[in-house]
């Protein structure tokens, strides 16, 4: 019985912190469960517009999705058609997915790659570690973060924390390809954590990312941490030779 309690209080956790975490950045397209949050980082656009199950006709005054940035939609599941618009030339779709199985009460990402001429989708679903069941077990002070690589034609990375051996949290990392979630202390002695991207081949530093303000919020007072109790990835994207890094939340 206190298996089945713990078991029913993780995820009823879940689902109310995620529901109020990501009310402020969700575009609503009608009742349903199902959470999509699309990634941009197609070269060469600008910022793009989804279309939904062809609920959103009228591409002018849309949410967009400008490059190097993220939108999280909220629809009713099922078998899902999105087609992607360029804000600065909405006649032409440039990405028309297949149909994609998005069932009710699931969380999944889209994130859009390659370029205008040639761009590329991945989709994964998502599953989020859940963090922090209690203020008070400072063991459980953490979060979860993830990467992926979403640069085309480049050749594999490796990532590693700056002043630890290349490759030490992740060693190939290859184009569409997304890690896993791994968990990082959030506790007070950690202010931030310094990734850097490598070309797995040569070593050769390609971009950094940086995050901070890891022990905002002491004393359990989380309201002023984007860290802590966090799901979060990590986006490695451009051409090569213009590389760089983005943060979506998760949550």
């Amino acid at each position: 019985m206190r298996l089945q309690q713990k078991l029913l209080f993780t995820v009823a956790s879940l689902l109310i912190f995620f529901t109020i975490s990501c009310t402020k950045q969700t575009v609503p397209l009608g009742p349903g469960l199902t959470t999509l949050t699309i990634v941009n980082a197609v070269s060469g656009s600008s910022s793009l517009i989804a279309n939904v199950n062809g609920q959103l006709p009228n591409y002018i005054n849309q949410p967009s999705i400008g490059y190097a940035s993220y939108l999280l939609y909220d629809f009713s599941g099922g078998n899902t058609t999105i087609s992607f618009r360029d804000k600065t030339d909405t006649t032409t779709a440039i990405i028309t997915t297949g149909s994609m199985s998005l069932p009710n009460y699931s969380i999944h990402s889209l994130f859009l790659s390659g370029t205008l001429s040639a761009p590329d989708t991945l989709l994964v679903t998502d599953i989020l570690p859940v963090h922090g069941l209690s203020v008070h077990d400072v063991s459980d002070s953490t979060a979860g973060i993830r990467f992926v690589n979403l640069s085309p034609g480049s050749a594999p990375i490796s990532i590693n924390l700056q002043g630890s051996p290349n490759g030490s949290e992740v060693s190939d990392l290859t184009y569409k390809r997304i890690t896993d979630f791994i968990n990082y202390s959030t506790t007070s002695d950690v202010s931030s954590y310094i990734f850097e991207f490598r070309d797995a081949g040569t070593g050769n530093l390609l971009s950094t990312y940086t995050i901070d303000g890891v022990n905002n919020g002491t004393n359990g007072n989380t309201s002023k941490n984007n860290v802590r109790f966090r799901n979060l990835t990590i986006v490695f994207y451009g051409l090569p030779g213009t590389e760089s890094t983005f943060l979506v939340n998760n949550y």
